[in-house]
């Protein structure tokens, strides 16, 4: 799906969007209902299926486009699934908040289905997601939280504004 992203217009249309959504909580879904949690979810962990053969300028997302997950590197069964405050798993830009606290945490489904929402996020806005710039990485998980928090509670608060004044 990274192809699709990082241009000025939208990734996709709103359709294809709702269609790659669904598809990706089915997928994430799927792999919990089998015991595993992936800890991994990100942009370029979803791939788009396309014909063999098929040309580049034919490769449209559209109502027949198929996601995967891959790169289960990460992936543990859900009771297997231990807290470790020392040690970061994941993407830091698409990790729940939970996952980026600086505290012992034990991993679980939400977490899998937050980073969906960011991986979603991005997508729809075909851009870095606000606590990430582009080219630049954040070592410490403390400052992606702090920037995520930030951004989430200002566009939270944002819209939340806009909802009791119309």
């Amino acid at each position: 799906l990274l192809a699709f992203k990082g241009s000025s217009k939208p990734a996709v249309s709103w359709d294809v969007f709702k269609i790659i959504a669904l598809q990706m909580i089915r997928i994430v879904k799927d792999v919990h209902d089998i015991g595993w949690l992936h800890r991994d979810i990100k942009l370029g962990n979803f791939c788009v299926h396309f014909e063999p053969g098929q040309s580049a300028k034919d490769r449209v997302l559209d109502n027949n486009t198929r996601l995967y997950i891959i790169d289960f590197g990460l992936a543990v069964r859900q009771e297997e699934s231990e807290a470790n405050p020392d040690i970061f798993v994941g993407s830091k830009a698409f990790s729940s908040l939970e996952v980026s606290l600086p505290f012992s945490h034990v991993y679980t489904q939400w977490d899998d289905l937050e980073s969906v929402a960011y991986v979603l996020l991005a997508l729809l806005a075909n851009r870095p997601l606000p606590w990430i710039t582009e080219g630049q990485t954040i070592e410490r998980r403390n400052d992606v939280l702090s920037k995520k928090i930030k951004a989430l509670v200002r566009n939270i608060g944002v819209k939340v504004a806009l909802e009791r004044s119309s």
